[in-house]
């Protein structure tokens, strides 16, 4: 009688037993799972972030290019205007620096232009400039060559430099100039500027604002003909 009673208890006691491993066994697949879920949620929430990140870089991109599509379009001016540069000497020089801003990735860096050069009467209210500098970007700096054209109140350079580790570089800059009330001072904005790594395939928009100082450039001076061109220019 006492062996079947003994039976019964540890029947009893492995009963108990595996009714307290189940819940306990069920509650470790059961965070095991949860731990499953939250890392494939990071892993999709991490996919998600990066998609939208190349997404967000390829709309830069596309921007950027479209921005470079409408100045080069512009550009085209420069065949349009004809002088005899050789022949004769600059109507007027002039000399001046901008200051602005330029984005790299998703930061605005201080940046700068200064400039050098003269300028050809071309037409009626046109003129066409040939001008050196510099441009600095942040602890870039690269050396410049620009043509361009200025026409009304608008003024437009292109042209190339050379940064200091040897990469070539395009700059383009669009803008509008303005008389000041000093003599001789124009304010100038360069509302539109794209500045492009042709070695990286790097491009950068930009926007600058400063003064240029001219002087006009004649055979003999004279106040009259000094005049003209400073009328000419503020058309």
């Amino acid at each position: 009688m006492k062996i079947k009673t003994d039976i019964r208890l540890f029947t009893a006691l492995g009963i108990l037993a595996v009714l307290a491993i189940v819940p306990l066994s069920s509650s470790v697949f059961a965070q095991s799972n949860s731990g499953d879920n939250d890392d494939s949620n990071n892993d999709n929430g991490d996919k998600r972030k990066l998609q939208k990140e190349l997404k967000k870089e390829k709309l830069r991109e596309i921007k950027n290019i479209a921005l470079e599509s409408r100045i080069e379009a512009k550009s085209k001016i420069f065949d349009e205007t004809k002088t005899h540069e050789s022949d004769r000497e600059p109507d007027l020089s002039f000399r001046g620096e901008t200051s602005g801003w330029t984005i790299v990735g998703d930061l605005a860096h201080k940046s700068s232009v200064s400039l050098s050069g003269h300028a050809f009467k071309a037409g009626e209210r046109m003129w066409k400039i040939s001008t050196i500098g510099n441009i600095t970007i942040g602890d870039r700096k690269a050396e410049l060559d620009l043509k361009g054209v200025a026409t009304g109140h608008k003024i437009m350079l292109q042209g190339n430099g050379i940064l200091q580790n040897g990469e070539e570089v395009r700059l383009t800059l669009v803008g509008h100039y303005v008389p000041t009330t000093e003599d001789g001072v124009f304010a100038v904005a360069f509302t539109n500027g794209m500045f492009h790594n042709t070695n990286t395939g790097e491009r950068l928009t930009m926007m600058q604002v400063g003064s240029v100082h001219v002087e006009p450039i004649v055979s003999t001076p004279t106040s009259e003909s000094s005049d003209e061109l400073e009328e000419e220019l503020q058309e």
